[in-house]
């Protein structure tokens, strides 16, 4: 099946009047603004497996569902149902939480009285938890087999579990996929933390499924997995040394199945793993007895042969556990984290055309195996480094720019650059780190950490990351004009520039404490020019965005006087429709940032990425960066993909066969294009201005028109008259969802477009 999603945010916790502020971040009916609602259920008092039995779990479900189904966010639940139910689609009710203690709540039991049901028991429902984190949304795995392995430890030290049994089970259950070859099991027993690292590296297993203890500590919030040592006692492995060894080795899913591992914001089990960019954990909140997890267990891989998404899978093992007589504390201790939007972790290889009538989700014409072990040459989850990356690196005109004007000996505007997601913006600000260390400051700073942060914060923290950096740059007696000069502006005296951040940038506060910290640093710097790149504005919240750029705004005012230390700073910053709209606001000044509009890239530019395939002996056709610039209309994240595509299909040759069979896989799974589409359908009015666009009426690209510039920084059209789609991809992805769109004339979208509603 597939699913839209509501994102729905529950935050700020105040046990004084057991409130929350609850918001629907994204749904298929668009958002709904904070609204604080009381909570009839208590959040303290969850997470105890006595609490959920038979009778008393529905109450508490319906309690937790009626106290945060009030008003817009009943609303835009309400429509988000029936648009999915219209398009013959699931919905999945993905939930955030930034608060330990809210997390902690039972969202797997909620009980909508008005269907007189559990959610998790409505087949066209999912809940899932879900952590933002600032890494792209992960895609399936190419592989030919599905490697699992099976993991087990009980201490002698600790209460003796059934391992044996649940593991003989699982191997029962799995066997007939084992004898067709569609899966490898391998086992870990008595697992030590070496001999776990061991197995991993040797099986790169997809799936890690880990029978054994958890535990959680409440005081620290952290949780850990209670390994085995040598002679057979408990040792404990942290949370987050086990993201750190399960994150490393290809896996896309890790099915704890031990007490407490669901538990914990940051640091708890799941919740690690998630933030080493683990696609999905299936983790437990509460103790389960063993014959409810092995039920459980049973009827989630039995899902997993038959192709379901891992939403399926979860509803598929809490049914078996229900139907087996198990309580609510048994079925509704699974907790499944998530970040992939299709629920898809894997796709087989080779995939017969007679699988695909059937209805696979991903087409791959290709008889070659795919790719299946180790990172691919094509990168999209991070941005590329000089060195590293070289062979990736694509010089683009926009760096340039930037460096010509952090060369001058007068700054008279501060730069924005604004882009698309995924379009580089990052990575271009990398590039003019590496271009200018040598001769100047140059300092970057990620503000993607910030979130949910505060102003006071945001300031503390942009002081503290100038002040480390640039006291790395300072000898010893510069470092003492430094400590000098900041003594006066903070009123205390400094021992180190580290010290310096550590201590006293603890005192900032307000804007004006930033702006007169960086003054005290460029006054101590030696450089003609500090260069203070600043990116992921766009995560920021609203009003502490607006006050930043204010802030910044009165450095460049101050400046342009002469005679001041911040005359040093050149500031970049980059982010997208967000920070395009902060700019706008009527009270802002007028030219205080040049605008640098991200382009795409190039035809030359797409035939150096393909020019790996050639390195690697595989042949290019010479119509090929024409095809693939065509497809991902330059778009640096799209281009990478697409790449990534066809070295996992492995053709003999990169030709436009090859390169329809790449396209039809990311119009499959693709997450960024689904998200993308999602963006587009949330609002009628980009709804509106996309199906002219598709209908091909002559539109004038204009940015005060709010629905093409917001269309432009989403990444879907050109800004260009008359305005055009961007790339097929985005074209074909939007036609399948736009049903009054001219359909195009096109034979991959005759291909892809009836299997939009197919699993």
């Amino acid at each position: 099946m597939l699913y839209l999603s509501l994102d729905l945010r529950v935050s700020d916790w105040d046990p004084a009047s057991r409130s929350a502020l609850v918001e629907v971040l994204n749904s298929p009916a668009g958002e709904a603004p904070p609204q604080r609602v009381r909570l009839e259920i208590d959040p303290a008092r969850q997470g105890e497996r006595l609490l959920y039995t038979e009778g008393n779990a529905q109450r508490l479900g319906e309690q937790l569902w009626q106290s945060i189904m009030v008003g817009e966010i009943r609303d835009a639940w309400s429509r988000s149902y029936q648009r999915a139910i219209d398009r013959r689609r699931g919905l999945r009710l993905r939930v955030h939480s930034d608060d330990w203690r809210l997390a902690q709540l039972p969202w797997e039991l909620a009980y909508d009285p008005a269907r007189q049901e559990y959610l998790v028991y409505d087949r066209r429902l999912s809940v899932v938890r879900y952590a933002r984190i600032p890494s792209p949304q992960p895609e399936p795995v190419a592989t030919g087999q599905l490697h699992v392995l099976l993991v087990a430890a009980s201490p002698r030290d600790q209460a003796p579990l059934d391992w044996e049994r649940e593991i003989e089970l699982l191997q029962i259950a799995l066997q007939e996929l084992v004898d067709e070859g569609r899966i490898v099991l391998s086992v870990c027993e008595h697992a030590t933390a070496q001999r776990l690292q061991d197995r991993l590296m040797e099986t790169m297993p997809e799936v890690v499924h880990y029978v054994g203890h958890g535990e959680y500590d409440a005081t620290r919030q952290t949780g850990a997995l209670l390994v085995e040592t040598a002679n057979g006692e408990s040792a404990r492995l942290e949370a987050h040394a086990v993201a750190r060894l399960l994150c490393r080795y290809r896996t896309q899913l890790v099915f704890l199945n031990a007490c407490d591992t669901a538990r914990g914001q940051a640091m708890g089990l799941a919740a690690a793993l998630m933030r080493g960019d683990m696609p999905a954990v299936v983790a437990m909140q509460w103790p389960v007895k063993d014959d409810a997890a092995m039920q459980f267990g049973r009827a989630f891989y039995r899902g997993i042969s038959h192709d379901l998404t891992v939403d399926e899978c979860m509803s598929e093992g809490r049914l078996a556990v229900s139907t087996a007589g198990g309580e609510p504390a048994d079925w509704g201790a699974p907790v499944l984290f998530m970040r992939s939007l299709s629920g898809n972790l894997w796709v087989p290889s080779g995939q017969s055309s007679a699988s695909q009538a059937a209805g696979a989700s991903v087409v791959t014409a290709t008889t070659q195996p795919a790719v299946v072990g180790g990172e691919s040459r094509f990168l999209t989850g991070r941005p590329l480094r000089a060195g590293q990356d070289a062979g990736l690196m694509l010089r683009r005109d926009e760096l340039a720019r930037i460096l010509k004007r952090a060369r001058l000996p007068a700054v008279s505007q501060y730069i924005a650059v604004l882009g698309s997601q995924y379009s580089g913006k990052t990575t271009l600000l990398l590039q003019v780190k590496d271009a200018l260390q040598a001769e100047q400051a140059c300092l970057y700073c990620d503000l993607g950490v910030l979130h949910d942060a505060d102003l006071t914060t945001c300031c503390r923290h942009l002081a503290f990351e100038v002040a480390q950096q640039l006291g790395a740059r300072l000898t010893a007696r510069q470092g003492g004009a430094l400590r000098r000069l900041s003594s006066r502006i903070l009123g205390q005296p400094a021992v180190s520039a580290s010290l310096l951040a550590e201590e006293q940038l603890a005192r900032v506060q307000t804007p004006e404490e930033l702006v007169g910290v960086l003054e005290a640093l460029s006054a101590a710097s030696p450089s003609a020019r500090i260069t203070l790149l600043v990116d992921q504005v766009d995560r920021l919240p609203e009003d502490v965005a607006v006050a930043l750029l204010g802030a910044l705004r009165s450095m460049l005012l101050t400046a342009r006087c002469g005679g001041s230390p911040l005359a040093k700073y050149l500031v970049v910053l980059a982010g997208s429709l967000r920070l395009q709209g902060w700019l706008n606001r009527r009270n802002s000044q007028p030219g205080s940032f040049e605008r640098l509009y991200l382009g795409e890239l190039d035809a030359w530019q797409v035939a150096g990425a393909l020019g790996q395939f050639s390195r690697l002996g595989v042949p290019v056709d010479e119509q090929a960066p024409r095809l693939v610039l065509e497809a991902t209309g330059g778009h640096p994240y799209l281009t990478m993909r697409l790449c990534a595509w066809l070295e996992r299909l492995q053709p003999a040759s990169i030709d436009a066969s090859a390169i329809e069979d790449a396209v039809a896989n990311m119009l499959a799974s693709d997450g960024h294009l689904a998200e993308t589409v999602e963006r587009v359908m949330a609002d009628a009015g980009l709804q509106a201005s996309m199906q002219a666009v598709l209908a091909g009426e002559s539109l004038r690209f204009v940015r005060s028109d709010a629905a093409l510039s917001a269309l432009e920084l989403i990444g879907v059209i050109t800004p260009t008259t008359p305005v055009r789609v961007r790339s097929r991809l985005y074209e074909l992805a939007l036609r399948a969802r736009l049903p009054r769109a001219t359909p195009a004339a096109n034979t991959v979208a005759a291909t892809i477009a009836p299997k939009e509603e197919t699993r």
